[in-house]
């Protein structure tokens, strides 16, 4: 697994459990970055893709799986 950007590691960290894309911008922004919804969604989906954080549909939320916790642990991760 490669390396985390800050941008991937404050989405992972800001998805602890099943949240809305609006929910993971507005934390996102309580730690000082600016950001927009559709651009936390996006990211989201890349995330999805690598196997990070889980989609689930019927409520269009998102959530850290296991491998998304390790990420956020493993040192060659961290920028």
């Amino acid at each position: 697994m490669g390396k985390l950007t800050k941008a991937q590691r404050e989405t992972l960290e800001c998805c602890p459990d099943w949240s809305a894309p609006f929910e993971v911008a507005e934390r996102r922004r309580a730690l000082g970055t600016n950001v927009y919804s559709r651009r936390v969604e996006g990211m989201l989906r890349m995330l999805e893709r690598r196997e990070l954080v889980k989609f689930g549909r019927p409520n269009g939320t998102f959530r850290i799986t296991a491998l998304g916790r390790a990420a956020l642990q493993s040192p060659e991760a961290k920028t």
